[in-house]
């Protein structure tokens, strides 16, 4: 629309000069029709020069009429595109503004969304936020009976700060103690059984958590803690797996 408002405009002025030149040339046909009909010549010629003028001058009108008419119709149709084109431009402004309104309203909520989302700790393995429970313990558990032991640490550590009262994060927590003796870090083994302890003071897991705890505290050669953990255990567990272990373990200390 736009190509032909511009070729219709172009058209303008080359149909301005067409009608100039052809008011020049119809002006030169009247002077000479004048000067035929006026000129004095002889004879019964005057009546005849003067209806022939009288023709050529109707045709004349007709033609400037014509020309007229061409130019106004022209000049008409580029007003209507020239509307047409200004409606649409705007049509197509508002919907871009509109458009520009929706993308930014989009990229403000995912803004606000990424920067609420939880992040991934630096360095460590790469844990997706949407897995269930279930599977995040299976996989946790997986890569310490693969032996994958920094991964079990990431995904153990996870799980107890995603899911600190599943019924799995007992467990979690003990694994994750076990990891960190196997990784010969036995303070942060402390650390991991203690927090079991505090979080499931009754749980199934508080006989092994107490044994694994005197373990990390014998290693750390604080040989009293380990002692009196193991007695803990004895005292409250005595039938149980783990204080037929501290036992013997606290035989060996003497």
């Amino acid at each position: 629309m736009k190509k032909t408002i511009l070729s219709l405009l172009l058209l303008l002025p080359f149909a301005a000069q067409a009608q100039d030149a052809n008011y020049e040339r119809l002006e030169r046909r009247v002077m000479a029709i004048e000067k035929r009909a006026f000129s004095g010549s002889a004879g019964g010629g005057e009546p005849q020069a003067m209806a022939d003028f009288e023709v050529r001058l109707q045709q004349i009108e007709d033609q400037s009429r014509q020309v007229y008419g061409g130019v106004e119709e022209l000049s008409h149709a580029v007003e209507e595109l020239a509307r047409k084109l200004d409606v649409i431009t705007k049509d197509q402004d508002v919907r871009l503004k509109d458009l520009e309104e929706k993308i930014g309203g989009l990229l403000a909520v995912r803004a606000t969304a990424e920067k609420n989302m939880p992040k991934q700790p630096e360095g460590s393995t790469f844990i997706p936020l949407d897995i269930q429970p279930e599977q995040h313990y299976q996989k946790a558990y997986n890569y310490l009976t693969t032996a994958s032991y920094d991964e079990a640490e990431d995904w153990f550590k996870a799980f107890v700060d995603r899911f600190p009262t599943h019924k799995y994060a007992e467990n979690s927590h003990y694994w994750l103690g076990e990891v960190y003796l196997v990784k010969k870090q036995p303070k942060d083994a402390v650390i991991s059984f203690t927090n079991g302890l505090k979080a499931f003071p009754d749980g199934p897991k508080v006989p092994g958590n107490l044994l694994k705890m005197g373990v990390a505290f014998k290693r750390l050669e604080e040989f009293e803690h380990a002692k009196s953990t193991w007695k803990k255990l004895l005292e409250e567990f005595p039938d149980s797996a783990e204080a037929q272990k501290a036992q013997k373990m606290l035989d060996e200390l003497g």
